[in-house]
């Protein structure tokens, strides 16, 4: 029993919420949590008081003092049929144990007799008695608390009465409030159900408390946009009731925060993957925009966790964002202050039937790594504490994401880590959107890589131009500082850019690790498992064991030299100082680079073709290598995202220019690239893929000027469909 309770819940907010969960399965219209001081432990006690239809004295001795019954595995919808049951375990009622030493539950059904139970939690633990034999006091008599002018008919209207009518109103406030006034005017008490946990383990100090309402806040969704086709929730709302502290009392709400993002991105994802959304911004008063977008490959849909629906929220942070929020009245009073609204009610919540999962919603739990992602990538990403989001799905429609048996997360199943998968990519969605709007305007053409280079900004060209307007222009010895200090300048670019050449090699290097290791293990088990026959056949002396040999021989040289054509197409990227470059046919040198991801390929169906011109030129292999490598896992990628395209197609090909350059072109017949992000794909840091450095295409373009002056562009030409880059390299390839 401790384990059940005391143990496996893992706080008081979770017991209590387990409590609050059994009201809205009893189809309570509202649950009242009543704390009564001196709230310290082994003192005080805390009510959890609804309005449901309560329990029967037949339903109370054979159901719930059975311990994990299928009751509710049979019944997956409330007694008034409205309801989607959040319970399926039958462990819920023993979280009461978590909170107190004695627990007394009353209960009466309408029109029938008041049941009440006590129950000494320290009886389960003392003793070597058997379940059976644990004492538990309990009667049934006529009703007296749930009765017309019981005490619970008297707390109800007390909160009734005490629910102020004129506050201000923001969009999506009170919706809560009236749905319990409603409810209060139509019951008068003469059912429901009671847990009183007597004698608290632990204190209670008021943040504990400001910490419950923020996590009850966000047990129950906020009103969504009416283009979400998610099933009405049933009237339900919570009430604290504090003893002594009327300051902490009232309805929880969520905070009116919670409708003025910044940045919105709503709508569903089917099962298959298909989703189609609405993005909005406060920053811009055009219109919606509308995408539909593919979030899952064909390889994923085995593995899917069903369709969703989302509603999720992103604040900047900044101040002139923040006292927009403050002019709307959003409850509070300075920037500090809104920012902290926002980051309580930070994280992407998950919703089933109405109900949330804990921890997923919890601020402290970012489940999708969001911080993480956010340290390696800060100009894109988005930090957990400026994002709040809601994602709903049923247990009809979602039945592999299940949940653990300490009730606090979900079991890590493919269907989970599909789920964390289809959420994250929707974050990108509005990063990506996000960046583009934040974006300073550039005089770079859109679809081509910055023509300057990463070092353009390295020169002391202002610093001359200052020079020349003023007293020093004829000053030889400032003159000579300055040209000085831009050859030491010029030097030292020469020399980060010959360890960025380095590190972006290994950079490559590392993205094909899980290639040569799964390559190269496969043939060295293969010749571990050769040489084993080899060693039982040395003891024959026949013909046919001769002929085993010789067979067994030639497929051991196979598998060497698949070894050591592996090894050989990967030395160009070692880190190794590179000597001279040697003429090569560039075909031959674009099937190598294709020929190390060909796995990858194979595993996502797609199909590279090599065309054009075959020119012999003098090239470091590596750095083609790293193009080609960078420029088709890109393309891979996004066809890959394509349902029903038929094959998935990748086209290289090469042309020698007049000017004696080359060009190097990689065609897809992927989404392509949207007009709004034209403009964004070459800087360094962004990617429209969720799990993206956002590193690809700007190392490219780096490699591509600054050792070959030449440019990488995304073509308007789209012979397959999709996306066309083209890399033009002007020096060194002779």
């Amino acid at each position: 029993m401790q384990h059940l309770g005391e143990e496996l819940i893992p706080s008081d907010r979770v017991a209590l919420t387990e409590l609050v969960k059994n009201s809205y399965d009893a189809d309570a219209t509202v649950a009242v949590i009543r704390f009564v001081g001196p709230l310290l432990e082994g003192r005080g006690h805390v009510d959890v008081w609804d309005d449901g239809h309560g329990m029967s004295e037949d339903t109370v001795r054979n159901s719930w003092f059975e311990i994990a019954t299928a009751h509710r595995l049979v019944n997956r919808v409330s007694e008034s049929g409205r309801r989607h049951v959040l319970g399926a375990k039958g462990l819920g009622r023993f979280a009461a144990a978590r909170l107190a030493m004695t627990t007394m539950l009353l209960t009466r059904r309408e029109t029938e007799d008041e049941v009440v139970v006590l129950i000494d939690w320290g009886n389960f633990t003392d003793g070597d008695a058997y379940l059976d034999e644990v004492p538990l006091t309990w009667e049934v008599g006529p009703p007296d608390v749930f009765a017309s002018d019981g005490q619970a008919a008297q707390l109800f209207r007390r909160i009734e009465d005490a629910t102020p009518t004129d506050r201000d109103t923001v969009e999506e406030k009170t919706a809560a409030q009236s749905a319990s006034k409603e409810a209060f005017a139509n019951n008068r008490g003469c059912h429901g159900t009671l847990v009183r946990s007597e004698r608290l383990r632990h204190d209670w100090s008021v943040q504990d408390i400001d910490d419950l309402r923020a996590a009850l806040s966000r047990l129950l969704p906020p009103p969504l946009p009416s283009d979400l086709d998610i099933p009405a929730v049933p009237e339900f709302a919570i009430y604290l009731d504090i003893d002594d502290r009327p300051d902490q009392s009232g309805f929880v709400e969520a905070t009116p925060v919670l409708s003025a993002p910044t940045y919105r991105l709503f709508g569903a994802v089917e099962a298959d993957g298909l989703a189609k959304l609405t993005f909005e911004t406060s920053k811009s008063s055009g219109p919606r925009e509308l995408i539909e977008q593919q979030l899952r490959s064909t390889d994923d849909v085995d593995s899917s966790c069903g369709k969703l629906q989302v509603d999720i929220r992103v604040w900047d942070l900044e101040t002139p964002s923040i006292r927009q929020l403050i002019n709307l009245d959003v409850g509070a009073g300075g920037v500090h202050q809104v920012r902290k609204l926002i980051r309580d009610n930070s994280g992407i919540a998950l919703y089933r039937d109405g109900f949330r999962v804990q921890p997923y919603g919890d601020p402290e739990t970012d489940w999708l790594n969001l911080d993480r992602k956010r340290v390696n990538n800060p100009t894109l990403r988005l930090s957990q504490n400026q994002v709040s989001g809601f994602v709903f799905a049923t247990a009809e429609q979602n039945p592999g994401l299940r949940d653990q048996a300490n009730r606090v997360g979900l079991i890590e199943n493919p269907q989970y880590e599909d789920l964390r998968r289809v959420v994250g990519a929707l974050i990108n969605l509005i990063e990506e959107r996000r960046y583009i709007l934040r974006r300073p305007s550039s005089s770079n053409n859109p679809g081509q890589s910055d023509s300057r280079g990463l070092f353009s900004s390295f020169d002391l060209k202002s610093v001359r131009e200052a020079v020349s307007r003023s007293s020093l222009a004829a000053d030889v010895e400032v003159a000579r500082a300055l040209d000085d200090a831009e050859e030491e300048m010029e030097q030292g670019v020469r020399q980060v850019q010959e360890v960025l050449s380095r590190f972006s090699r290994l950079s490559s290097l590392g993205a094909l690790v899980d290639v040569i290791v799964h390559e190269g293990n496969t043939a060295l088990t293969r010749i571990a498992h050769l040489l084993r026959r080899l060693e039982r056949l040395k003891i024959l002396e026949d013909d046919a064991a001769q002929e085993s040999l010789t067979l067994i021989s030639v497929r051991l040289k196979d598998q060497h030299e698949s070894l050591r054509r592996l090894f050989r197409s990967i030395e160009p990227l070692s880190g190794r100082k590179r000597g001279r470059p040697k003429k090569v046919e560039i075909q031959a040198v674009i099937a190598q680079a294709i020929e190390l991801i060909s796995s990858e390929l194979e595993e996502k169906g797609v199909a590279v073709s090599i065309q054009g011109e075959n020119p012999t030129v003098t090239i470091d292999e590596a750095d083609i290598i790293q193009v080609v490598v960078n420029l088709v896992n890109n393309s891979s990628y996004w066809t890959s995202t394509v349902h029903n395209a038929g094959e998935r197609k990748i086209q290289v090909s090469t042309t020698r220019l007049v000017d004696g350059g080359l060009a190097l072109t990689v065609a897809d017949n992927g989404p392509g690239v949207s007009p709004e992000q034209r403009a964004a794909i070459f800087d360094p840091y962004f990617t429209s893929r969720p799990d993206g450095m956002g590193l690809g295409l700007s190392i490219t373009g780096s490699i591509v000027k600054d050792f070959y002056d030449g440019d990488l562009e995304l073509l308007s030409e789209r012979p397959l469909g999709g996306a066309s880059f083209r890399a033009i390299f002007r020096k060194r390839v002779g």
